[in-house]
């Protein structure tokens, strides 16, 4: 199951996807959509990703954390799940500082 989450702020709107449940240890692709505030696809923006857990139980991201939005407006990043338990993966686009964040079950 794929969830995704919007954040709608002008001047941009950021869409986060990330699978749910993940395994512990297992790797998925993260994929982030950021469109102007008339729904043209944004390119070349630079998208932070982070996770924060309760329990300390967070992975890891490719590229240091980091992607470039291409012509369509997305963002692909592989994140690896830590341990057990219940993670927030934000994306945060740098321009504006614009966040969306995603809750997955990493079991």
């Amino acid at each position: 199951t794929n969830f995704v989450v919007t954040q709608k702020a002008p001047p941009y709107t950021i869409t986060i996807s990330a699978a749910s449940p993940m395994g512990a240890g297992t790797s998925e692709t993260v994929t982030v959509t950021v469109t102007d505030i008339n729904g043209n696809a944004v390119s070349g923006d630079v998208v932070s990703f982070s996770c924060k857990s309760a329990s300390s139980v967070c992975g890891s991201f490719s590229n240091s954390g980091t992607a470039t939005t291409g012509t369509n407006g997305q963002a692909t990043i592989t994140y690896t799940a830590g341990g057990i338990g219940f993670v927030t993966l934000t994306a945060e686009e740098t321009d504006t500082t614009q966040s969306a964040s995603v809750v997955i079950n990493q079991n």
